[in-house]
């Protein structure tokens, strides 16, 4: 008879790791042969990250560990995803454009503020591609002006921290069967 083991882990877009990442955990149940050979492996729950790697699994420039820290390479499918030019990106991230340029030439790491607001946005397309069910439905949500949210789109108001919480909070109450 196979035995079970249960692992408590946060999981990725791609791969689970062991870490305490912020986001939505999952459950790993490792079934274990008589022999004591792995027979299967079954995850469950859903990632907290869309586009973005775990923050645990980061690697700066420097090829050494720095939880959390991006570099602009991780966020442009993001930002594809998101339409932005560069001037909305640099308006986001709160640098000059010049600057986006040269970390977008360079590799150069954005820091842990920047990086957490961009975990802030992925987490928030993660959650909404979950809600809508596909890219594309979320994406038309975003570009949407909502009643909810003061006749606004959700597009322009993810670009601001305090906007994000206000689509994270519409998205969580329609996840639980509220009209926006």
């Amino acid at each position: 008879m196979a035995n079970l083991t249960k692992k408590k882990q946060t999981t990725g877009r791609k791969k689970s790791t062991d870490s305490k990442a912020k986001g939505r955990s999952s459950t790993t149940w490792r079934i274990v042969g008589p022999g004591g050979e792995l027979v299967s492996v079954i995850h469950t729950g859903m990632p907290s990250t869309y586009f973005l790697p775990e923050e645990s699994k980061i690697v700066s420039k420097e090829s050494h560990q720095t939880k959390g820290v991006l570099v602009f390479g991780q966020i442009k499918f993001m930002i594809n995803y998101l339409g932005y030019s560069q001037q909305e990106m640099a308006e986001v991230l709160e640098v000059d454009p010049s600057t986006l340029s040269r970390w977008k030439k360079d590799g150069n790491p954005l820091g842990k503020i920047r990086s957490k607001a961009m975990y802030d946005m992925d987490q928030i397309i993660a959650k909404g591609v979950r809600i809508f069910g596909s890219e594309d439905s979320f994406r038309s949500w975003l570009d949407t002006s909502n009643y909810a949210l003061g006749d606004q789109k959700p597009i322009e108001l993810i670009k601001d921290p305090y906007g994000r919480g206000l689509v994270d909070n519409a998205i969580e109450a329609m996840s639980w069967g509220n009209l926006m």
